[in-house]
């Protein structure tokens, strides 16, 4: 579509196609399973994908896994620290904290394993104000 000089939208014209005269032909009763006539093979059959169901990641990414699960874990015990510290009672968030804290594993990624040494250093911060 276009706009003309009063302002008004016109509809933009069909594109129009250009035929060519092509010299590529497919003989329409040559039988599928015969090698054709230039000595080539005959076409195959579909074959189907290989499921990957059974086939287990590799070993750092389940490290990477677990490390992001553990931090996961870490940011969630923060929030309820701080949950808890509004509340008046936070000896059980401080030490479910410093539990987590203490099982921190190291992760495969250097990009994830920096942001758990950020989540720790959080957490070590937390638990040093309580002391």
């Amino acid at each position: 579509m276009r706009i003309d000089s009063s302002g008004k939208p016109v509809a933009a014209a069909a594109p129009r196609l250009r035929r060519r005269e092509s010299s590529f032909m497919v003989p329409e009763t040559q039988d599928a399973s015969a090698p054709d006539e230039a000595g080539g093979a005959a076409p195959t059959q579909a074959v189907a994908p290989v499921p990957l169901a059974g086939v287990a990641p590799p070993p750092d990414h389940l490290a990477d896994r677990e490390a992001a699960a553990q931090g996961g874990a870490m940011l969630d015990a923060l929030a309820g620290l701080q949950r808890a510290l509004l509340e008046g009672d936070d000896a059980a968030a401080r030490a479910t904290l410093a539990s987590l804290a203490r099982a921190l594993p190291s992760a495969a990624d250097p990009a994830l394993n920096a942001v758990l040494q950020s989540v720790a250093l959080r957490a070590a911060v937390e638990r040093a104000r309580s002391e």
